[in-house]
């Protein structure tokens, strides 16, 4: 299954133009209004995307103090983020696959399969991931709330 996440009209001010039509106010709205759901697996894409680009930042506002490898190998986070700066984990894209996601107040849960072609400790491969990855309401939108293990 395909997801398509529409685009966000972020940081427009006064008039916005695209291919030279003015958008009315209804218009841009739209654009920047996305359900629950949609934010959730914008978010999970957002952090996918950091693993790839290596933004070890951004990475580290979503993650505890370890992380849990595919093998069931558990990791200090300062570790694999340390492996993933170095090139010992490598990822090139991913596909996400069966997104469910279930709300319970201003929690959010999203399980997923993650298609992830990577090359880890030198082994490079495609391998399908079971995700499970959690959300909390806040006000700047739905944020991953770090995994304890």
């Amino acid at each position: 299954m395909l997801i398509l996440i529409p685009c966000l009209l972020i940081g427009c001010s006064g008039k916005c133009v695209a291919d030279g039509v003015e958008k009315t106010e209804e218009a841009k709205l739209q654009e920047q209004t996305m359900t629950d759901e949609q934010q959730i697996i914008a978010e999970f894409e957002k952090f996918q995307q950091a693993m790839i680009d290596k933004d070890t930042a951004y990475l580290r506002t979503c993650l505890g103090k370890n992380v849990r490898h595919m093998s069931g190998k558990v990791e200090t986070t300062d570790d694999w983020l340390a492996e993933v700066e170095s090139g010992v984990m490598n990822y090139y894209s991913y596909k996400i696959k069966n997104a469910r996601v279930s709300i319970s107040g201003d929690t959010e849960t999203l399980d997923c399969d993650t298609e992830l072609n990577a090359k880890v400790y030198g082994v490079k491969g495609v391998w399908t991931l079971p995700s499970h990855s959690t959300y909390k309401k806040t006000t700047g939108g739905w944020k991953m709330t770090p995994a304890e293990f």
